[in-house]
């Protein structure tokens, strides 16, 4: 089961979860979605959308490949939830401290499914969505 930022999560444990996730320090099958999520809404909060895109890519990239995984990185779904949290925060209240706003990101994004309402899977399995950013073929993402 995926875990979840609670309440009485701290900054210091979730800046762990990216330094965690930085240093490969996660075995393979313990770095879950809403773990990615935490790290989008860290990078996120320090850099632009496509500075964060960027850094995600290239630390996903180095956590694939130091896990003998490097053909598991799908450019699309790094993408699409980048700009998920991206819009999420924009909605948010700026007075949040960074646990509340990464158990706001978790409760709205920790369903994998929700990239089914934009994407066909014969989309989001295709070689072109894997390597690099397609926009969705189901509905637009909102902006």
């Amino acid at each position: 089961m995926p875990k979840t930022f609670m309440s009485q999560t701290t900054s210091e444990e979730i800046k762990r979860t990216v330094q965690r996730f930085e240093d490969c320090d996660f075995a393979a099958d313990e770095f879950h979605h809403s773990d990615h999520l935490t790290v989008a809404l860290c990078y996120l909060l320090e850099s632009t959308e496509v500075e964060a895109s960027a850094r995600m890519r290239a630390g996903l990239l180095r956590f694939l490949n130091h896990h003998g995984l490097r053909d598991a990185y799908h450019e699309t779904i790094t993408v699409f939830w980048i700009r998920v949290v991206r819009r999420l925060l924009d909605k948010a209240d700026n007075t949040l401290s960074l646990a509340e706003l990464a158990n706001v990101i978790l409760s709205q994004c920790n369903n994998t499914a929700r990239i089914d309402a934009y994407f066909s899977s014969e989309l989001l399995s295709s070689e072109e969505a894997r390597m690099a950013w397609v926009e969705p073929d189901l509905r637009p993402l909102e902006s």
